[in-house]
């Protein structure tokens, strides 16, 4: 059964496996209106369990805004959890907004916990924030600053945590293809070095959602886009969640054979093994028009790694 509620929407998510339980979190809002669109200024981070990816059980709510002047006071949006292999804790990387000069300010936040239940904010501050020598940001002139989706994995090449973050090319404005791989690296979870991205504009105008996964030796990086963004690319790409060869975990990427799932209507996808060891694609279901997205999120359908180094459903 898909996870959703009556009272709230449910979209972007992101899922962290204990070995015993499978935990989403996942962004939410109250369905005061049918206008769907209106969740994304007044979310905070939810919480789920399964053993199954199918059958969830609510623990609450994870993450909320904080209080008026702060950083992240207007939502809590889309992230990534770890455990700290030093200290067992959990942390919660997330995105915080707020409204400066008429316009939306994204950066990357930080809580933990040391139970996946209760979390706390670490700092009154971000952790992490787009840089106006390398991303297109309010310092550099642009109306908002786009800096989101930070997803966190250690990198064993070079024994470093990275994280891969949805950013705007400083160079490119077209809004069809301006969409890049905001990077940042940290040696111990806490303190984080933002660097230049690992792409330059990749012909697609968001990379939402990012994700790294290795099949049989081979990377593949996750993402999402509208199709209002995509501008010279197959009539079927439309919008949806996509994948993308990558030769590393950090790249190169190649966007020029990334591909969509075949999986109508199933936006900020999320791949996740199940307990057979099996590559499943979970996503929430949107439709053409945002406003109009149910927002609920699926269930797993099963992907394979393809020829062309992309992931697939069966």
């Amino acid at each position: 059964m898909v996870l959703k509620y009556d009272d709230r929407y449910v979209w972007d998510h992101w899922i962290f496996d204990d070995s015993e339980k499978f935990h989403i979190f996942y962004l939410q809002a109250p369905r005061r209106t049918n206008n769907a669109s209106e969740r994304h200024l007044n979310a905070s981070i939810g919480h789920a369990t399964s053993t199954d990816l199918k059958n969830w059980t609510e623990v609450g709510t994870a993450l909320e805004k904080s209080n008026s002047g702060s950083w992240d006071d207007v939502a809590t949006w889309t992230g990534s959890v770890v455990q700290n292999p030093t200290t067992n804790e959990y942390l919660l990387f997330y995105t915080g907004v707020h409204k400066s000069n008429d316009g939306l300010v994204q950066a990357i936040g930080l809580a933990t916990s040391p139970d996946l239940i209760h979390w706390e904010k670490y700092g009154n501050a971000p952790i992490a924030q787009a840089d106006p020598m390398s991303y297109a940001c309010q310092e550099n002139g642009s109306r908002d600053t786009d800096f989101r989706d930070p997803w966190v994995f250690f990198d064993q090449r070079d024994a470093t945590w990275h994280m891969l973050i949805t950013a705007t090319s400083l160079t490119d404005t077209n809004i069809m293809s301006r969409g890049i791989v905001g990077h940042a690296i940290s040696e111990d979870l806490f303190t984080w070095h933002v660097l230049p991205s690992l792409t330059g504009p990749t012909g697609f105008g968001q990379t939402e959602v990012l994700q790294v996964v290795e099949e049989n030796g081979k990377f593949v990086g996750i993402f999402c886009c509208g199709s209002d963004y995509i501008k010279e690319k197959p009539e079927r790409f439309i919008t949806g969640t996509y994948s993308v060869p990558m030769d590393s975990p950090t790249g190169p990427f190649h966007f020029d054979r990334a591909d969509i799932f075949n999986a109508p209507n199933i936006y900020a996808g999320r791949v996740i093994r199940d307990r057979e060891g099996k590559l499943n694609l979970i996503g929430f279901l949107t439709a053409g028009h945002d406003s109009q997205a149910p927002c609920e999120v699926s269930d797993p359908i099963p992907v394979r790694l393809t020829e062309n180094g992309t992931l697939q459903g069966d």
